[in-house]
């Protein structure tokens, strides 16, 4: 079927889909959109709005026009779009549900498609690029969500996919469903292609309002919660080593102002816990080991969850503070055959790279070169603390030596858990 086919036009999307002059509704406040001309019978909506006051510019395609494809018209206004963000450092935010491209324009199709790709591409490090699968992304257009920094998704009609179900069964001999291919249950938790699922884009669309409460450029929020308050309910974090392995958001919800925390790809290597966080008022990333999924083993999903989220708070100048408690690489041919090398290079260049301010904390074990690799100060930490009873140690055995650790520069001083927000807070205003 030819993607502006009038049958699918009067047929609709899905039943309870949003149209995309409603999804910017959602998103914007009340009354603050200010749409742009566009060519007649595009299939866009684009404009600029506010959220929470703040400036944003934002596209939508539209599936109740040619099911959303882009063409030449779609295109000159979205990179025009991306374009004044840029300039006026703005974020984008993409409303996504679209066939791709006419089948009428050919080729032509194919190069507007590949220059939206290449002004989001263009974007990047330059303003905060957030995309909401809303719907059905099918064949190259599905790049476009993977080209933003972050990425949302809304269950059940939103899906990532090159090719769909008939082409798995007569090409590959699957049979298989569109959801097995690019639902939420696939990019949520076994590819990590997407940072957040929902069950609803209402749902989605409000928690982006959020999301960029925490973005650049980042606003220092008023906080009535002192950085010097002490966190005692961490004193008793290891005090029985024989207790089930506890939360390690607990902790970030110790040293986090109110404790707000906004978790990135919680499906998806649950072992390592990333996100979002304030302190003092200000945004920080947080990047964290998981004691209670595998121990904190680091594996190969893990090491790029983590060099992704390093290069996302370098990429948006946020300070990066590293919570360790892991136990070494998770072993075995499986890890092997998924790359679990090339992905633990992955987070050692991301490291290297970044210029970005980065405090580690060592809240438990911090053994080999797994610890290593959680942002150590040989990887360019700029300051490395460690509680007292912390387990720093070469793999295989060796003994734990926090003397050791500190007499060769590893760590700078031993803390007291109870201590540990008042500690953080101090060494981030140290690189103000």
């Amino acid at each position: 079927m030819d993607q502006a086919d009038p049958a699918w036009r009067a047929a609709g999307p899905d039943a309870g889909a949003l149209g995309a002059a409603e999804r910017i509704a959602v998103l914007c406040d009340d009354g603050s959109f200010q749409p742009e001309a566009v060519a007649e019978g595009a299939a866009v909506r684009l404009g600029c709005g506010r959220v929470d006051g703040r400036v944003v510019r934002v596209f939508a395609l539209d599936p109740m026009a040619a099911r959303g494809a882009i063409g030449a018209a779609e295109a000159a206004a979205i990179t025009a779009l991306i374009g004044a963000a840029v300039r006026f450092a703005t974020p984008v935010v993409a409303l996504l549900e679209t066939a791709g491209t006419r089948r009428s324009d050919g080729l032509a199709g194919l190069a507007a498609l590949a220059a939206v790709q290449r002004a989001l591409a263009r974007a990047a490090c330059h303003v905060p690029r957030i995309a909401v699968v809303c719907g059905p992304c099918d064949g190259a257009a599905a790049a476009l969500a993977t080209l933003a920094d972050l990425r949302f998704m809304a269950a059940p009609r939103g899906r990532l996919l090159l090719s769909d179900a008939r082409l798995a069964a007569a090409v590959a001999d699957e049979i298989t469903g569109e959801a097995a291919l690019g639902g939420a249950g696939l990019h949520g938790s076994v590819t990590g292609l997407v940072d957040r699922v929902f069950a609803d884009e209402v749902t989605a669309l409000r928690e982006v309002r959020n999301c960029l409460g925490f973005l650049p450029p980042v606003r220092c929020l008023p906080t009535a919660d002192p950085p010097a308050r002490e966190t005692p309910a961490l004193a008793t974090w290891h005090a029985d080593d024989a207790a089930p392995a506890r939360d390690i958001g607990e902790v970030i919800a110790a040293i986090a102002d109110e404790s707000a925390f906004l978790a990135l790809q919680p499906g998806f290597a649950p072992n390592l816990v990333c996100g979002f966080t304030r302190l003092m008022g200000r945004t920080i990333g947080i990047l964290a080991n998981q004691p209670q999924v595998l121990a904190g083993a680091l594996d190969a999903d893990a090491l790029r969850k983590a060099a992704r989220f390093v290069r996302l708070c370098d990429g948006f100048g946020l300070k990066l503070v590293t919570l360790v408690d892991t136990p070494g690489f998770v072993p075995g041919r499986a890890q092997a055959a998924r790359g679990i090398v090339a992905a633990l290079g992955e987070l050692v260049a991301a490291c290297a790279a970044a210029g970005n301010v980065r405090v580690t904390v060592v809240v438990g074990r911090s053994i080999g070169g797994a610890g290593a690799a959680m942002v150590s100060r040989a990887l360019g930490a700029d300051r490395v603390l460690a509680w007292h009873g912390a387990a720093i140690a070469l793999a295989g055995g060796g003994p734990a030596d926090t003397t050791a650790a500190i007499a060769c520069g590893a760590i700078d001083a031993l803390i007291a858990p109870a201590q540990t927000r008042a500690q953080i807070a101090a060494a981030l205003s140290m690189f103000d």
